[in-house]
């Protein structure tokens, strides 16, 4: 037996590879001691003492019950508390976003919309911001196109949207409906960093298997708003991440029902676990 660093003149068919050092092992001193005993083999390496290390390994799930939440009065509600200013600059000078107090609730409501309608292949093709008031007009693939309007107070509280105007009459119904449904989606391509896009990817994968899925993802620096949804049940959570590539902890806010958390959290524990 020899430690890596005397074994690093050496090379063998065969090794075994105890890969516990007792410290840390989501650092880059570990990675590249992992690196360096796994190519003394030639062959074939047998670890010792593995386990997994995913994105989901140091998460702590705060197990608090959250608010109970039948209804469905609001449209959205965001988070008064993100500062979004630098991390959606470039859709904020696009869409000229006001620079007030709710320029950040209004870029949370953003992407709750591009969440909502990218999946049908629709896209949003102009922005007007009259006070307290965000009209979105909505083209699709085929030329159609509509406007919707969407109020809001101080709070960050959305009401439900409200058709304006469409071409054909078919079209601005079927999409308020979509807005107003719980939908799932299926293309995380629009999360902001590679491994929590992987991320979710996984996760979704985990949940597909219980017919749960994402209603929408809500970026902000450090912290992703989630909305999961079974179709008759839905659960709002917040999930913090650090510079690491590492999820730390989720936090419910409001879900129709404890059982729904209840499983919700069953999937998380096991994707810590895997």
């Amino acid at each position: 037996a020899l430690t890596v660093h005397k074994s690093m003149s050496y090379k063998w068919n065969e090794i075994y590879f105890n890969v516990e050092t007792g410290g840390g092992k989501t650092n880059e001193t570990y990675f590249k001691w992992i690196y360096t005993g796994l190519i003394r083999a030639t062959q074939k390496v047998s670890l010792i003492n593995y386990e997994p290390i995913s994105p989901f390994c140091k998460l702590t799930i705060n197990p608090s019950v959250p608010k109970i939440d039948k209804g469905k009065e609001l449209f959205y509600v965001a988070d008064k508390k993100a500062d979004l200013s630098t991390s959606n600059k470039t859709i904020s000078e696009k869409f000229n976003f006001p620079d007030t107090e709710n320029q950040s609730s209004l870029l949370q409501l953003f992407q709750f919309v591009e969440n909502k309608i990218a999946q049908n292949g629709l896209s949003i093709n102009l922005l007007n911001h009259p006070n307290y008031q965000e009209l979105y007009e909505i083209n699709g693939s085929s030329g159609e196109n509509a406007t919707f309007s969407v109020y809001y107070n101080n709070k960050g509280q959305f009401k439900m949207p409200n058709l304006m105007k469409s071409t054909p009459k078919e079209f601005g119904e079927e999409l308020i409906n979509l807005l107003k449904s719980e939908n799932q989606i299926s293309d995380f391509t629009f999360i902001q960093s590679n491994w929590r896009k992987s991320a979710y990817e996984q996760l979704n994968q985990k949940l597909k298997s219980k017919e749960i899925g994402f209603s929408y993802i809500i970026q902000v620096p450090y912290k992703d708003t989630i909305q999961l949804n079974n179709g008759k049940e839905t659960l709002v959570a917040e999930l913090y991440y650090d510079g690491g590539g590492f999820f730390t902890s989720i936090i419910a806010t409001s879900c129709t029902t404890i059982e729904f958390w209840d499983e919700i959290q069953i999937i998380f524990n096991q994707m810590k676990e895997n």
